[in-house]
């Protein structure tokens, strides 16, 4: 008689571990409360879609930066610290 191959015991645990893993990252942020992606003084480049007229757009830097980030305004948009001298305002 041939017998079945036996599931690893950890097989048998990753149900238990996937709840644990989801109930402890639904505490960690209220139901109000968004994770931000950046925090104040993180690194970040800016993309940049519009390009100079005259410049090809393939050809174009549209990644600028690294700047960084002085505090969150809304959800998805935060106020940067550009240089004096740029022009980017």
């Amino acid at each position: 008689m041939i017998e079945k191959p036996r599931f690893p015991e950890w097989i048998s645990d990753a149900p238990e571990c996937f709840q644990n893993i989801v109930t402890e990252d639904s505490n960690e942020t209220s139901v109000g409360e968004a994770k931000s992606l950046f925090k104040d003084g993180d690194r970040i480049r800016l993309y940049m879609e519009r390009v100079k007229p005259g410049l090809s757009k393939k050809l174009a830097h549209q990644w600028h930066g690294p700047f960084r980030v002085k505090e969150k305004v809304q959800e998805f948009a935060y106020e940067l610290d550009l240089p004096d001298r740029s022009a980017y305002s």
